[in-house]
């Protein structure tokens, strides 16, 4: 794959002449007053009510990063921003327009013990959830143009490793194949957990693989929060995606997998509470975690070696079955990464 000379634009279309990509958004002149070197505490999501979330999950799920100005722009248009706006950046004219969020008044109370035992490596415990899209097929100004109307996600709860796939239904038939293909042959032993809610399109599909279902009481703690915060972020990385692309709001669903690998690529693996102590320090399975990425997390320490694009870019692939005496490259959209099964980039 061969990249296109010119960087991408705005995305309104092009800058102007002389214009630098993805200048900064006018909210960033709050900083204009502070010095390039000074350090700033930067959410790493889109801030939010700080009485939204329980102690836990504020505590262990929202991480702040320490950046100086300077730093903050430099990080705007490098590659790894541009394919998954995440973190967050307020120096970002996407990040600002794509992860805005309402203020939420929720009372703030402390989650129940799930009972189940801390997870210590990948592919034991998972989670998994629907976004509803669109509720039905009949629902033409939310419904993709291939007819898809839900999102499917699987995450790893160690890892933090997530899959997204578009579905035309939410049924039994469906979620199993995707369980599985997200588990490949790593998974040689039944001793796995999935959390979910009570839908039994989601649990009847675990408890036919033969692993274990863990679904949450209907109206009664603990919920599935850990996944529903992951559901924000992933959210505000598809909205991201496809603002900076241009891409028509029916072709979301091409954006549905290159977001969740976005992130497996360009986030931090997830800190649980059990790799912390409790002032805070990091044990010796922290401290390897605080290092790496989502992917190298679940790839035991592999790096991910693949091409990193934003979403929709202009690029020039070989194409073998040309006229021999035409040029050997074709222009085409970069829409993201092949998988095997098992979450395997070859």
């Amino acid at each position: 794959m061969v990249e296109p000379d010119a960087a991408p634009g705005t995305p309104d279309g092009p800058p102007p002449p002389g214009t630098p990509p993805y200048a900064p958004h006018p909210a960033s002149a709050l900083f204009d007053g502070v010095g390039d070197d000074v350090e700033l505490n930067i959410p790493v999501d889109a801030l939010e009510d700080a009485d939204s979330t329980d102690d836990a999950e504020r505590k262990f799920s929202s991480r702040f990063r320490s950046m100086s100005k300077a730093a903050l722009l430099r990080e705007a248009s490098s590659p790894a921003h541009l394919a998954s706006h995440f973190p967050h950046n307020p120096f970002c004219v996407v990040c600002i327009r794509a992860h805005m969020r309402q203020r939420r008044f929720a009372r703030r109370t402390q989650a129940d013990d799930s009972g189940l035992p801390p997870v210590t490596e990948p592919l034991k415990q998972l989670s998994s959830d629907t976004i509803i899209v669109a509720g039905s097929r009949t629902d033409k100004a939310r419904v993709s143009a291939s007819g898809c109307t839900t999102i499917h996600t699987i995450r790893d709860s160690f890892s933090g490793f997530c899959m997204a796939v578009p579905q035309h239904t939410h049924d039994k038939d469906s979620n199993y194949l995707n369980f599985k293909y997200f588990g490949g042959l790593a998974i040689k032993d039944p001793m796995v957990i999935v959390r979910s809610d009570a839908a039994q399109d989601r649990t009847l599909a675990v408890s036919d693989l033969g692993w274990h279902p863990a679904p949450s009481l209907e109206n009664r703690r603990p919920h599935n929060h850990q996944h529903e915060r992951w559901h924000g972020t992933y959210k505000s990385v598809l909205r991201a995606c496809m603002l900076q692309s241009g891409f028509p709001e029916n072709s979301w669903d091409f954006a549905v997998p290159y977001a969740s690998m976005a992130l497996n690529i360009t986030s931090r693996a997830p800190l649980l509470p059990w790799e912390t102590s409790g002032r805070g320090e990091l044990n010796g399975q922290g401290r390897i975690k605080d290092a790496q990425t989502v992917w190298e997390c679940h790839h035991n320490g592999e790096a991910f070696d693949g091409e990193v694009q934003p979403f929709g870019r202009l690029v020039y692939f070989l194409e073998r079955t040309k006229h021999p005496v035409a040029p050997t490259t074709s222009p085409g959209l970069f829409l993201g990464w092949r998988l095997e099964s098992g979450m395997r980039y070859i």
